[in-house]
């Protein structure tokens, strides 16, 4: 059983972690999947060298095309696309294709939904509101396996 609370106090850890494209050491720099995986191997949750056993998670450009959906599915759990939970990943589409994910970080009950990603657009790791544009582009969520 994976600690949702945990994921979500780990995640917050990396708040103002700058952006950084394939990093992933919290205070020094991450990208979205560095951000999945710091977290992820901070837990236990996926192992540590995870860039040595796998080679497709460093090397990617800063468009993932193809990649994204496919890594998920070997390291995490696929989980109800309807039904987020704080500790899930979001897996995002930004043109036509998924290429980025996100951490669920809150759900209040008005059903309003905040993540914890990094994003090129901002300098730092942040944690701020699934807006609108935001969830019309979710194609995925994910859990980590416990």
């Amino acid at each position: 059983m994976i600690n949702r609370t945990g994921i979500v106090e780990t995640a917050r850890t990396w708040l103002g972690t700058p952006y950084l494209h394939q990093a992933s050491v919290k205070n020094i720099g991450s990208d979205c999947l560095g951000l999945i995986r710091g977290v992820g191997a901070e837990l236990g949750y996926l192992p540590a060298n995870l860039p040595q056993i796998d080679p497709r998670v460093v090397g990617y450009g800063s468009h993932p095309y193809g990649l994204m959906v496919p890594l998920m599915k070997e390291y995490l759990d696929e989980a109800d696309r309807n039904n987020p939970q704080i500790g899930s990943v979001l897996i995002f589409r930004i043109r036509d294709e998924p290429q980025h994910c996100a951490i669920v970080s809150d759900i209040k009950p008005d059903g309003t939904i905040y993540m914890i990603h990094a994003y090129q657009t901002h300098p730092f790791v942040v944690e701020c509101l699934i807006a609108d544009l935001w969830q019309k582009r979710i194609t995925h969520i994910f859990d980590y396996r416990g």
